[in-house]
Parts: structure tokens; C-alpha cells; sequence
């Protein structure tokens, strides 16, 4: 008994018995190679001298089952599982194929980006925000398959203003042109980013210049790329005590300094209580923040980042970035990567949380902090009072 090869040679059978049924009519049984489409057959006599019709074995194919989860769904990779009425996966996996389809359904092509393990199937290297038909067989065949299963991949969007591009400023005193820095546009309806600036503006004397700069502000130069990147400034006033600045009469109060923070949320200040809510909606789940920084600190100083991914009220990934204690000013940009370890992965992203922090330090006293010093804050130079000073820009999501 011989088969037809993949190459289009023929090639002999195992045969494993043969019963004789009378009237010169055998019943032969043999095995064939494992193959994934069906192949034909003929008897041969003598290695050629006869043979007999050929004849196509059609495979007895298992029903296959293929589900996909959504929590399994990423930007670029997803998981499947499928389930066989028989056989067992170790014979099943050498000759299955995968199927996708991009367009609903209408068509279906072999995808090869895969690897498997059991009846788990990992694709990779898959379209970010785009919507997908998937079927498995194991006869070759994209028409004698698996019920097709529908997912959609998470989109790898950005963080709005992560190059920090795009701010307005609104005025706090008109009489002296002092102005607040906001890190988003003019008009913007969906604002992400948020700062503290508001504490700063609680004072107890004459507004003065000091007593009205934003503790967070866009910055011309120092950047890593473009025109501006953020910086967020320890502040030596703020929630109702202004240091004072008259030669021999200056007075640091150590409890109106705070650590200048920028974050994607809403803040507000009020009779001495900070209001703050954390995060944005958002729908993908990233597996790393990076971003470029420069830090000027105050005697030796470190400063914090935080990232949350949420579902719901659930925190489902953390990451954190805190360098060492250093009291060396950075003299250029440097990148940092802040993974994100997922300890959910049954839970999808509902919202994304980001903040940064000028200082670790919650408690101060006054060496943190330097009187009068002339700083840019925005389009001004002021004289404030002032600690650690951090640079951040260009910040990315990455998916893989």
C-alpha cells in the first residue's frame, strides 16, 4: 500500500495486518504518516507491475472547540485555548494549522506567528486596535475547522502630552502678570494631567512672586526634545505660609513645604485639604512607561514616579521608579524604563494612573529648601523660594 507524499512521491505504507474476506478480496489495514490534509492511496503489485485506482482517505477529523478570552487579548500578542472531542494533543499539535481572518470572516489565511503548548495557543506579532477571526484544524483545511473565534486587540495608545508640548497658563494675579502653567491645551475637554500648583497659591501675606510660581511649570531649556518638558519643583511656600524674603527678617517655614507633584487626575486646594482623584479612563494594558529626566537636587535628594493600571477600583499592574539618594545635578537627559508587573491578568484596563514627585521627603526642615532664587517658570523668571528640581519629558507606553 503506498501513499502520496507532500512532494508528490510515493511512498509505502505500514501495513499491520491483512485478512483474507474469500473470493480473492483482502481487508488490509495500515498506518500512514502523520499528515494535515487528507492524501491518496493505491495498492501496488511487485513494486509497480500493477496497480490499482487510486483513491483519496479522507481523515476521521475530531470536533475541535476554539475560545478566546478577552482578558487574553493584548496589543500585538493573544492567547487561545481549543478542546478536541478525541485524540490527544501530542498528536494533534504536529499537525495543526492556524487560521485568521481580518476581514470578518470572509476569508481565512494560515498565520504562522504562533507557538503552542497543549491545547494553549500563543499568537504574536498581530495588529494593535484591530479586530480578528480565529479557527485551528487539523486536516489542513480553513473549511473543515473550529467555529471561529472573535477577538479585538487592545490599541497602544499614548498618554496624552506625553512630550509635554502642550500647555496653557491662566493668570493668578493680574497686577503682576503671574500666571499658572497647566500641562494641556487651551479649551481642552478631556484633560489628563493635573499638578498641585494650587497649594502654592495659599498664602498668608502680600501675593509676591514667590507666594505665585508654579511649583509645576513647562520649561524652554531644559529639554530633550521640542520646545518645552516639565518641571516640577520642590516649593519653600505654599498652604497658608509664605516664607519671607527682606534681608535679615527672612523666615523659612518649614510647614508650607511640599514636594512638587504633576499627575494624571484632578486636583483642587481648600481651607488648608488637598482634594485629589487619580487616574483617567483608558483600555489597554502596557507592559512599560519610559521617559527622559534631568534632576537638580537640594543637598542629596531623590525623586519618585508611580504608575497604576486599573480595572474598576483594582489595581491589576504597579510600577515605581525611585533613583538613589544623589546631591549630583544631572548635566543631561537620561531615560528610565518602569515595568509593569501584572499581578491581575484575568481583569481588563479600565484607567491608567501616572504621577511624579519632585522629592521622596514628606517632612521637611529648612536646609531643603533655598531662599530667592531666580528661576524660570514658564515664560517668567521669578525669584522663589526653592528645593530639588525635576526635568521630565517625552514619556512613552510600550505593548511588547
Amino acid at each position: 500500500i503506498q501513499y502520496l507524499k507532500d512532494n508528490g512521491a510515493w511512498g509505502n505504507a505500514t501495513i499491520k495486518t491483512v485478512e483474507s474476506l474469500g473470493n480473492n478480496k483482502y481487508n488490509v489495514t495500515c498506518t500512514l504518516p502523520l499528515m494535515s490534509a487528507d492524501t491518496q492511496v493505491k495498492a501496488v503489485y511487485k513494486n509497480g507491475v500493477k496497480s490499482s485506482e487510486v483513491m483519496n482517505v479522507v481523515h476521521d477529523v475530531p470536533d475541535l472547540t476554539l475560545t478566546v478570552n478577552d482578558y487574553d487579548v493584548y496589543s500585538y500578542t493573544a492567547t487561545a485555548t481549543y478542546t478536541a472531542s478525541k485524540y490527544d494533543y501530542a498528536t494533534l499539535n504536529k499537525v495543526l494549522s492556524v487560521y485568521l481572518s481580518t476581514n470578518g470572516g470572509s476569508t481565512f489565511t494560515t498565520f504562522k506567528n504562533y507557538t503552542i503548548d497543549g491545547g494553549t495557543i500563543h499568537l504574536t506579532g498581530l495588529t494593535a486596535g484591530a479586530n480578528y477571526q480565529l479557527k485551528v484544524s487539523v486536516v489542513g483545511s480553513s473549511s473543515r475547522a473550529s467555529n471561529a473565534a472573535s477577538f479585538a486587540t487592545e490599541p497602544d495608545k499614548q498618554i496624552p502630552n506625553s512630550d509635554m508640548e502642550s500647555w496653557s497658563k491662566t493668570l493668578i494675579y493680574d497686577s503682576n502678570k503671574y500666571y499658572d502653567y497647566l500641562p494641556y491645551s487651551t479649551g481642552e475637554s478631556d484633560v489628563w494631567w493635573a499638578t498641585n500648583n494650587a497649594r502654592g497659591y495659599d498664602y498668608s501675606v502680600s501675593r509676591i512672586a514667590a507666594t505665585s510660581s508654579c511649583a509645576v511649570s513647562r520649561n524652554s531649556s531644559l529639554k530633550h526634545g521640542g520646545n518645552y518638558s516639565a518641571q516640577i519643583y520642590t516649593s519653600g511656600h505654599g498652604g497658608g505660609y509664605s516664607t519671607t524674603n527682606v534681608g535679615v527678617l527672612s523666615v523659612l517655614y518649614p510647614k508650607g513645604f511640599f514636594a512638587g507633584r504633576m499627575f494624571i487626575g484632578s486636583y483642587s486646594w481648600s481651607s488648608g485639604t488637598e482634594n485629589t482623584t487619580t487616574g483617567h479612563s483608558y483600555s489597554s494594558r502596557p507592559q512599560k512607561l519610559s521617559f527622559w529626566y534631568q534632576y537638580l537636587p537640594k543637598n542629596s535628594d531623590q525623586f519618585k514616579v508611580e504608575v497604576e493600571v486599573r480595572s474598576g477600583d483594582t489595581v491589576i499592574a504597579t510600577g515605581s521608579y525611585i533613583p538613589e539618594s544623589t546631591s549630583t545635578a544631572t548635566t543631561a537627559f537620561q531615560k528610565v524604563d518602569v515595568n509593569l508587573n501584572y499581578s491581575n491578568t484575568k481583569l481588563k484596563a479600565t484607567s491608567i494612573y501616572v504621577s511624579f514627585w519632585s522629592t521622596t521627603l514628606t517632612s521637611f526642615s529648612k536646609s531643603n529648601v533655598t531662599i530667592g532664587v531666580d528661576t524660570q517658570i514658564g515664560d517668567e523668571t521669578l525669584s522663589i523660594h526653592r528645593g530639588s528640581v525635576l526635568y521630565v519629558d517625552d514619556l512613552s507606553l510600550s505593548f511588547k
